[in-house]
């Protein structure tokens, strides 16, 4: 594999940008909550929290897009699908996220062989 000198940030994607073929990696999760509100006495309004991933991130390939669900594939093969109403995506660039999928891929067929020695 050859390496690559192209460095681009990823960057936010909308959620009607997203493409089958595309690399994407999550990049903040939205949490809801009903509060109450000291202003108007009695009244409930939601708030909403973005929270940036750190846990699990991984790059994904893109399968099948019918918003506002996506449904993706990682390195090893495992499918999920997506709710982007909770979750900010981030397009990886296609170098990248094509080099992150054959590394990880590799990686686990050296694992592979080497239980079965």
């Amino acid at each position: 594999m050859a390496p690559i000198t192209d460095t681009k940030a990823v960057r936010r994607l909308a959620p009607e940008d997203v493409r089958v073929g595309s690399y994407v990696i999550p990049m903040g999760e939205v949490l809801e909550f009903l509060c109450r509100c000291d202003v108007v006495p009695g009244a409930i309004v939601v708030r909403r929290f973005e929270i940036t991933a750190t846990d699990d991130v991984r790059v994904y390939r893109v399968v099948g897009v019918f918003l506002p669900y996506v449904h993706v594939r990682d390195a090893h093969g495992a499918h999920a699908t997506l709710d982007l109403r909770m979750l900010r995506l981030g397009k990886v660039p296609k170098g990248l996220g094509k080099l992150v999928h054959q590394s990880l891929r590799a990686d686990k067929r050296r694992e592979r062989k080497g239980k079965k020695k």
